[in-house]
Parts: C-alpha cells; structure tokens; sequence
C-alpha cells in the first residue's frame, strides 16, 4: 500500500480524534480483517522520543476501511507548541 500524507491539527487540551478511510485504487473500501494499526507521534521522524501514542481503532474491518486515531484530552495537554510528524502502521495478519 502506497504511503499518503495527512496534515493534522491537535488542539493542547481538547478530545481529538480523526478517522481515516483507505480505499483501493477502485475506491472501494480497503478489506482491514486481521490488521491492527499502530501511530506515534514524534518531534522529527529521526527522533527517538515518542510524545504520544493515539489510540488507534479498526471498528468495522470487513467493510469499511476505516481507521480511527483518537488522543484524550490528558493526552493532547501534554503536547508543546510546535510541529510534530506521525506515522500509522498497519500491521498485516500472519
């Protein structure tokens, strides 16, 4: 699956979550039975320091394609000013 850039805001303090749809060149939903995902948030992708970890959701694998990243508002309070990068890993069933 090719990589794809989502730009996202996060306000310190607040509730946030995001889902994000994946979909076959067909645009038909991508079949996520089996996988889990994963994502981090760092200040550079170099960084070895992880500020937080989304909780990560796959709440109807079969048929939607529907990943949901979610932070609490403990989390995002915790987060400084000041740009960071993510990653979300899918990890595949073996």
């Amino acid at each position: 699956m090719p990589a794809i850039n989502y730009d996202l805001l996060i306000e310190q303090g607040t509730t946030w979550s995001v889902t994000i749809t994946l979909k076959k060149p067909t645009t038909v939903p991508f079949d996520l039975t089996g996988f889990t995902a994963r994502c981090q948030l760092r200040r550079s992708y170099s960084a070895s320091e992880v500020l937080v970890s989304p909780t990560t959701t796959i709440p109807d694998p079969k048929t939607d394609g529907k990943i949901i990243l979610s932070l609490t508002s403990t989390q995002t309070t915790g987060l400084e000013d000041g740009s960071a990068v993510y990653d979300v890993e899918l990890v595949g069933p073996t």
